[in-house]
């Protein structure tokens, strides 16, 4: 699935798009054989961005987000605020996006305090967060959203670095006709084994 960029729209609509579609393969996905209990829901750079903050969202932002089985990361940008003050290029970058103001980057990101009062279901959600060897700072965000996470008793959160890579060849031989890269098996093993705890074996 895919969504509308900036400058065309700004934030949230993005991730209001990322729901849509969501919500049509939730609603049409039988139609071609898959199972709507067991959607996986994985985005790179802003797209995990946009998939977690849907995974993480109470109802309130982004309503009648359907459930999800599990959710995947990689080289997300999670803290918008650290971005913008990167450097100048960070903060022209994103105004596009969100606009001027440190209260929408604050809100944007991925960790915030209203997360803190999501309920039991959420917390089991199981996420991996994959990051680059070489990944600008988003290392740090990955780092730093799993220990988020976990201080506010999310369970089933792993983080990992996938060596020999860099922002863009981590996502490269995903769906590549190769021997799988680290990445893919880090995320096929993810779905197998968050597949069979929901089969019950």
């Amino acid at each position: 699935m895919n969504y509308r960029l900036s400058p065309e729209v700004k934030y949230p609509e993005h991730i209001c798009d990322v729901l849509r579609a969501l919500q049509w393969v939730h609603r049409e996905i039988h139609k071609y054989g898959g199972d709507n209990e067991r959607i996986v829901l994985m985005g790179h750079s802003a797209g995990a961005h946009s998939v977690m903050k849907l995974a993480l969202d109470d109802g309130e932002a982004f309503p009648n987000c359907p459930p999800l089985l599990g959710v995947v990361g990689i080289s997300g940008v999670y803290n918008i605020v650290r971005l913008s003050t990167a450097s100048i290029f960070g903060s022209m970058a994103l105004d596009p996006v969100f606009g001027h103001g440190v209260q929408v980057r604050r809100e944007s990101s991925v960790m915030q305090p209203s997360v803190a009062s999501l309920g039991s279901m959420k917390k089991d959600l199981p996420m991996l967060l994959l990051y680059a060897k070489d990944d600008f700072h988003l290392d740090e965000d990955a780092i730093e959203l799993k220990a988020w996470l976990n201080s506010l008793g999310f369970t089933h959160v792993a983080c990992e670095e996938i060596p020999g890579t860099n922002h863009f060849t981590i996502i490269g031989n995903v769906n590549a006709n190769l021997p799988p890269s680290r990445s893919t098996q880090a995320i096929t093993k993810f779905i197998r084994d968050v597949t069979t705890e929901k089969n019950g074996h």
